[in-house]
């Protein structure tokens, strides 16, 4: 199934109008840095082709004004070492863009217990929680309905406000 080009395009107007109101001044384009980090979560087997829509689909390959550019990153189980995932996302927490992550690994990433080294587990707070993105979407929506399941209560700890819930199924 194909990623929705009406969530593409109001990703690259917000991330495009952000800047374009930041302009040059370092303390807009911090906060500007915080709303343009947006979180694409959903099953694993959505994940590269959300990442191939987007670089598809985004206005002149994701380019924007002021030599700025939307970049598109995957966390998989490709990267095998822990250290290679966060390298990743500290890269997309600095720099915004969109970052795709699979459910489970959102969940595991964020699970306390499961990371021993305090360094990483901290910067995946960060990145991952508070502040974490400024947006989420959550592709396949419907697949959080139940509030006591581990990814539900995973994802409630996101501090961001801006969300979005993708579902081909009705909310019941």
């Amino acid at each position: 199934e194909r990623v929705s080009a009406q969530v593409i395009t109001t990703l690259h107007t917000i991330i495009s109008s952000v800047y374009d109101c930041a302009g040059t001044n370092a303390a807009r384009l911090n906060r500007a840095l915080t709303l343009c980090r947006i979180l694409v979560l959903g099953p694993v087997n959505t994940l590269h082709n959300w990442k191939n829509e987007l670089q598809r689909w985004l206005p002149e390959g994701g380019r924007l004004r002021n030599n700025r550019r939307i970049e598109v990153y995957l966390v998989d189980e490709a990267e095998k070492t822990l250290k290679g995932r966060v390298d990743r996302l500290r890269r997309w927490y600095e720099t915004g863009g969109v970052l795709c992550m699979g459910y489970e690994m959102y969940r595991n990433m964020t699970a306390t217990t499961r990371i021993k080294d305090e360094k990483s587990l901290q910067d995946l707070k960060r990145f991952l929680r508070n502040p974490g993105p400024g947006i989420v979407v959550a592709d396949e929506g419907h697949l959080l309905r139940n509030h006591k399941s581990n990814i539900t209560q995973s994802l409630a700890t996101v501090k961001s406000r801006r969300r979005a819930g993708l579902t081909g199924s009705p909310p019941q």
